[in-house]
């Protein structure tokens, strides 16, 4: 009897020890699995990383060619006001250009032998 329980007691222990290594790989076909998804995310992190990089780019080209654009308006307006100056001053000078003529052909009028 006694070496009944001591065979059975081996049984029971080494059926414990299996369960145990079959614990043992489950736990490593985890950790592989686990290694494997953090490294697809650490590539997935790595790609969004390259993409943000490519888009802080992208919106500093946008946003120097928003301020040469409105650099360029306001050279645009400047320059339509200057137009703008220079016709009225033009238009002024040619109202008293058209005065003094009359004014010239009103003496000349004086003038004329009837």
């Amino acid at each position: 009897m006694l070496i009944q329980q001591l065979q059975h007691g081996t049984k029971d222990a080494v059926a414990a020890m299996k369960r145990s290594q079959q614990k043992a790989t489950d736990s490593i076909d985890h950790c592989e699995q686990a290694t494997q998804a953090l490294e697809r995310i650490t590539k997935a992190a790595s790609l969004i990383t390259e993409m943000n990089t490519q888009i802080a780019s992208s919106i500093e080209e946008q946003t120097a060619v928003a301020h040469e654009i409105q650099q360029n308006m306001t050279n645009i307006d400047q320059a339509a006001n200057a137009t703008r100056d220079e016709t009225e001053r033009a238009s002024k000078a040619s109202l008293h250009l058209r005065n003094l003529a009359d004014h010239q052909h009103q003496l000349v009028t004086v003038f004329r032998v009837s």
